[in-house]
């Protein structure tokens, strides 16, 4: 070993240490960067000649210690000690960990000993001075690290205690091995939905890769900078977040495969982790009711299904030493809001005690901000939906797995099977659905075109065809009471009064026996004996119920998948009365409940197809309850506009539906959408974002002329004090905004319908607020609105100076300006009230998550083109910003100034003021503002 292999740990461990404080993904040229100066650092000397005076034995020791997982989490220890300024509080803890750290992997005599854990802590020091040299102004979190520091030292000292009590760690290190083996072996196949009952194939032949997207107002990821990414790349940027998706979008899937690959040392840059994958819903007995850390239930999912029991001190030791990554997946099944509180406050309670170990959690996106974990501590990603070519992609895999079928064939089928599934189009984006449609596709050559259809018909596959078509006949004494008795037992199961998702053996017994007996059978012996049969009928298969855990005395069974659970549900809930107004009264109470959001779509829609405008009447009761109680107007609306994707009502209902809806976004004062700080949507349009987000062909158009309709009136009568106006130009103009992307079918109709029409006045005077106000607008409304997003139908319109910023000196990467010298003659314009409120400009304080990135590149030739008095009126506008937006690559001219201004460098920043030739006032305010200390 030389001083360019140390050079090489330090840069590895540089590199590693920012994923603990890094506010985004390092770029391939920052991670090049912090290595060169960490090799730069180490210099020879006592640290050269000490690595030549070690064997062979002890450099390969050393070396494999500062490769170590265990070394990476002391340099992140001392990277949030060093930005948290707590550096002498943790020093001594650090290096007691390094000693202890390098006693354990062995081959060092006590004086040997304290020498390498010199050179280690060298190594330290100089990973951590690398990052913080070369890191760009902003990238580095110091608030987020002072707020880590305490934890931080508090889990150095209790593994400083811990390694100094281990005598070895051979039983720790023995069993961190049959962890990642068990985990390998249990998880290496996928289990397919909806193709032979218990099949499982290779990831490689059946599995496709999804794509995270940042979810709105992360701190970790901008998507600005990456619109998606791997979740091999989230892994190796940041050591906890949540990733949230719907029902079936592949949660549980991409946990196991996680859990896979890290056993499998797939992902690089986390090669040797331990993954212990905790299944929320194998525990949720004990959850509820007993009162155990989530350490117990971490060793506990160690025991089974691994089947490796913990030694003392074992998982402690993983975890504070950086050697275990923790997959909590599914969140969401504990039920009642309650208990999953209950079970964030224990997650979050782990991540202060283990504050850099590594923690993945999965949860369904509706109702995880019922009981949301810290998002200081858990930032939250998004499952995207599959793209067009990943459908593609799973289709032909899945039809590829039929041996019975040549290459051609299988080729034809899948051809077939995108050009017939476009009815389903908005439903196969989802991979639980997609499985699905491609084992009906297989079976009958049939796509259904709705959700309860199509759980309907693999019903049918589940429960007859499946057996049929694999030369087993259904002789079961229950046969015709299968299908009655699932939705039964869904409907006990969904409206548990304890929220339980699973039922001890012997209570979904006697719950079923009592069926069996009013239906076939009176002896209760004989029921109680029909009962246990069909249970294990149903568990046996892959898809309807399987055994979830146990407790002390017997096994828990539950629904395989939520999905399910609520579509029989709905089922049951349609047949017990397939009544209108029963159906409603079972609805109404559980509008903001999101946990029956699905429940009551599915049962609206399958009351359509049993019961003559059954659609049309439960939307005519939703109404009559907003004209009885205005206060419902939120939840009873937005379940309306829901309702829109799948029931098809007559003209009159959907117009009125969409006519309130429009009402009550166009009632809300507009100045209540103008903030400065990115925060969540406003609550008011909840219904007209579920309204836009509708895909239903049969609806679609009928709900963009209802929606031109209502918004014009509204914003030809509303003062322009209300949204009327505000909401009037955002559908007709749609602009880019922070959003999700979806609703795209009826803006874009909308926005064609209301272009044929005259704009109203409220319209024109908003479009000009939101995209360019004049100089009087600025005398009446003030700077701010320069630097405000506007929160309208689901969207955060960019704030101006944004726009401002694309169009003059920070245009797109790869573009020019778009009109520097029409925002050239608006800058000259605003000039004089930017002078007049200059001292306004100089204490305005603007969030860092809505301006950290709004200045990826800032061409200063640009500047220089522009006329002397636009050019001092932008300077003036960045100057709330310029302290946050330094976020780029290179160092230019404004980068040069706040670093001297920051610096106390006086000379040098007024030496910047003069080469900008200002006009007078705006030259003598920026030297003024230069030479102010802070």
């Amino acid at each position: 070993m030389d001083m360019a292999t140390l050079g090489q740990l330090a840069t590895k461990a540089a590199v590693n240490c920012s994923t603990v404080i890094g506010r985004k993904l390092l770029t391939r040229y920052q991670r090049n960067k912090i290595a060169t100066e960490a090799a730069g650092i180490l210099v020879a000397g006592n640290t050269e000649r000490f690595i030549e005076h070690l064997n062979p034995q002890q450099l390969r020791r050393f070396r494999e210690f500062a490769e170590s997982a265990q070394f990476d989490h002391l340099v992140r220890q001392a990277m949030i000690s060093s930005l948290a300024s707590t550096t002498d509080d943790t020093r001594s803890a650090i290096r007691e960990q390094l000693r202890h750290g390098l006693r354990h992997h062995g081959e060092f005599a006590e004086a040997d000993l304290l020498q390498a854990t010199d050179v280690l802590h060298e190594l330290v020091d100089a990973a951590v001075h690398a990052v913080r040299l070369t890191a760009v102004p902003g990238t580095l979190d110091s608030g987020r690290a002072v707020a880590m520091a305490a934890r931080v030292a508090a889990a150095g000292v209790l593994n400083s205690e811990l390694l100094n009590r281990l005598k070895t760690l051979d039983e720790i290190n023995q069993f961190a091995k049959a962890v990642r083996s068990a985990t390998k072996a249990g998880h290496a196949k996928l289990r397919m939905a909806a193709h032979d009952l218990n099949r499982q194939v290779d990831y490689a032949q059946l599995y496709v890769t999804p794509v995270l997207r940042p979810a709105a107002a992360s701190p970790l990821w901008d998507s600005s900078t990456s619109e998606t990414f791997t979740l091999a790349d989230g892994m190796n940027n940041a050591v906890r977040f949540v990733i949230l998706g719907d029902p079936g979008a592949g949660k549980s899937t991409l946990a196991a495969k996680l859990a896979h690959d890290l056993a499998a040392d797939k992902i690089g840059g986390l090669e040797g982790q331990v993954p212990i994958l905790l299944v929320v819903r194998a525990h949720t007995q004990s959850l509820r009711t007993d009162h155990h850390t989530l350490l117990h239930y971490l060793e506990a999912a160690c025991r089974r299904p691994g089947n490796v029991n913990p030694p003392p001190d074992a998982l402690e030791y993983l975890l504070l030493n950086g050697r275990a990554t923790v997959i909590i997946d599914g969140i969401d099944e504990l039920g009642d809001s309650s208990y999953r509180q209950s079970f964030a406050h224990l997650v979050d309670g782990f991540a202060h005690r283990y504050p850099l170990a590594r923690v993945i959690v999965t949860s369904r996106v509706v109702g995880y901000s019922d009981a949301a974990l810290d998002s200081d501590l858990f930032p939250t990603v998004d499952i995207a939906p599959f793209n067009e070519a990943q459908v593609n992609q799973y289709a032909n895999r899945w039809f590829r797995l039929d041996a019975t079928l040549d290459a051609d064939q299988r080729q034809q089928l899948t051809e077939a099977f995108m050009r017939e599934s476009e009815v389903a189009r908005d439903l196969r984006v989802n991979p639980l659905v997609l499985s699905l449609l491609c084992g009906l596709y297989s079976t009958v050559h049939y796509i259904p075109r709705n959700k309860p259809e199509i759980y309907e018909k693999c019903a049918e596959l589940l429960f007859e065809t499946w057996d049929r078509s694999r030369g087993i006949e259904v002789t079961h004494r229950y046969g015709a009471h299968i299908r009655p008795a699932v939705q039964r037992l869904a409907w006990r199961l969904f409206t548990d009064p304890q929220g339980r998702q699973a039922l001890p053996r012997a209570e979904l017994i006697a719950f079923l026996a009592e069926y069996m007996k009013t239906k076939r059978f009176e002896d209760p012996d004989e029921a109680a004996q029909a009962a246990a049969d069909f249970l294990d009928f149903c568990a046996g298969r892959a898809w309807v119920l399987t055994d979830v855990g146990s407790d002390a005395l017997q096994p828990h069974y539950g629904f395989v998948h939520r999905t399910f659970l609520e579509f029989f549900a709905a089922s049951q809930l349609v047949k017990h009365q397939p009544d209108p107004e029963v159906v409603w009264g079972q609805l109404e109470p559980h509008l903001v409940d999101s946990t029956w959001d699905v429940v009551g779509q599915l049962a609206v829609q399958i009351l359509d197809r049993h019961c003559d405008d059954g659609a049309d009447r439960i939307l005519r009761l939703v109404l009559a309850r907003v004209d009885e109680v205005p206060s419902a107007s939120l939840s009873h609306l937005a379940f309306a506009a829901r309702c829109m994707e799948n029931a098809a009502p007559d003209n009159a209902t959907l117009r009125d539906v969409v006519t309130r809806v429009v009402a009550l976004s166009c009632a809300a004062p507009a100045a209540d959408r103008r903030r400065t700080q990115l925060e969540l949507f406003p609550e008011i349009d909840i219904p007209l974002s579920a309204l836009l987000a509708v895909t239903a062909p049969d609806n679609a158009t009928r709900i963009a002329r209802a929606m031109a309709d209502a918004v014009e009136h509204h914003a030809r009568v509303m003062p322009l004090s209300s949204s009327a106006g505000l909401l009037y130009d955002t559908l007709l103009n749609n602009p880019i905004a922070l959003n999700d992307g979806t609703g795209e079918l009826i803006k874009e109709l909308v926005a064609d319908d209301l272009s044929q029409r005259a704009v109203p006045e409220t319209a024109r005077v908003w479009h000009r607020l939101v995209q360019r106000p004049t100089a009087d607008d600025l005398a009446e409304y003030g700077l701010s609105i320069l630097y405000e997003l506007t929160y309208v139908a689901g969207a955060g319109i960019l704030p101006v100076l944004a726009w401002i910023l694309t169009g003059t000196v920070s245009p797109p990467v790869g573009r020019t300006a778009a009109a520097p010298g029409l925002w050239d003659r608006t800058l000259e314009g605003y000039y004089p009230q930017i002078i007049t409120n200059r001292d306004w400009l100089s204490r305005a304080a603007l969030p860092r998550n809505v301006w950290e990135p709004a200045l990826p590149r800032f061409e200063e030739a640009a500047l220089r083109e522009m006329s002397k008095h636009s050019r001092a009126a932008l300077i003036l506008l960045l100057l709330p910003i310029m302290r946050i937006a330094r976020n780029r690559r290179d160092v230019d001219q404004l980068e040069q100034f706040m670093t001297a201004v920051e610096g106390r460098y006086h000379e040098a920043a007024i030496d910047i003021v003069n080469s900008w030739a200002l006009p007078p006032e705006a030259h003598d305010f920026l030297v003024e503002w230069a030479r102010q200390p802070g």
